[in-house]
């Protein structure tokens, strides 16, 4: 007999690509089931994109998967996030220098993007591919 493991639904915002913002404080286009366990926090803080290109490949992330990002104010160096900068929605690596926010590509085929704090709304950190959750 299978164990029962409850879901919990978070919203989905749709695809997220340079020169695409997202606003995750409208509705969602729809919401996903996500395993209960997978929540680690206040699972209000949770959302899902689908990503579009290939700048995350060296990180597992591929054009069309599907990814958990938690909603997060501050950049935290290291950390794979999601972040709007002017009129771009991005999902990049975070290196921090100084005052200034470094979005790095992992596929190699970009020059790393500097922003000014002032420049950037961060949306959130990257937890997992929903492919991962089988």
């Amino acid at each position: 007999m299978a164990a029962f493991i409850p879901v919990y639904y978070i919203p989905f915002y749709g695809k997220v690509a340079a020169g695409r913002p997202i606003d995750i404080n409208i509705p969602p286009d729809r919401v996903v089931p996500i395993p209960a366990p997978v929540l680690k926090s206040d699972k209000s803080r949770y959302f899902s994109v689908e990503v579009k290109g290939t700048s995350m490949t060296n990180a597992g992330i591929k054009d069309g998967d599907y990814v958990i990002i938690r909603r997060a104010v501050e950049p935290e160096s290291g950390k794979v996030m999601l972040m709007q900068y002017g009129n771009e929605s991005t999902i990049k690596r975070i290196k921090m220098k100084g005052k200034k926010v470094l979005l790095c590509w992992e596929d190699g085929s970009g020059e790393i993007i500097e922003v000014d704090s002032s420049e950037y709304e961060m949306q959130g950190e990257f937890v997992k591919l929903m492919q991962d959750l089988d």
